[in-house]
């Protein structure tokens, strides 16, 4: 089975290295970014199957990345799993006019969010090992709360 590439831009780096570690315990070739201008530098060189950004990153926010996924054809088939801290209003309509695959709400385990990047980078293909390692990670669909949460406070 080829490794499936994870391109997690996410601020804090006890977080990041965390998710980092989990994410290649499960196979994942993982690059990381802690702001958006590394972001888009490793999105030129790592063409991942996964992006998890927070909207938050400093030198080009999460936005920008968006931005510039969706303004490339050859990136806007991948998912990208938007890690939210609070619903804050500005962020969450900068963010809304891009396709966005997923939400979770920090924190957020690094189990958890394993468990959600193996269903977007397989979807319903997921692999016996990967299913077999993460559990009840990957259990139930997951829910759309915490999305929904937030656009009710926005309307």
């Amino acid at each position: 089975m080829i490794a499936r590439r994870v391109l997690l831009a996410v601020r804090r780096s006890s977080a990041r290295n965390d998710y980092e570690f989990e994410l290649q315990r499960h196979g994942f070739r993982v690059a990381t970014a802690d702001h958006g201008l590394e972001c888009l530098e490793v999105l030129h060189r790592f063409a991942p199957d996964v992006i998890v950004v927070e909207p938050e990153l400093l030198w080009g926010g999460g936005d920008g990345v968006l931005a510039v996924i969706s303004d490339r054809p050859a990136m806007r088939h991948v998912p990208v799993l938007v890690l939210t801290s609070d619903c804050d209003r500005a962020a969450m309509y900068s963010i809304s006019q891009f396709q966005i695959s997923d939400f979770l709400r920090q924190p957020v385990s690094p189990k958890r969010l394993t468990g959600r990047v193996v269903r977007l980078a397989f979807g319903d293909q997921l692999p016996l090992t990967a299913e077999s390692r993460l559990g009840n990670a990957i259990g139930a669909p997951p829910p759309k709360r915490e999305l929904s949460l937030c656009v009710e406070q926005m309307h």
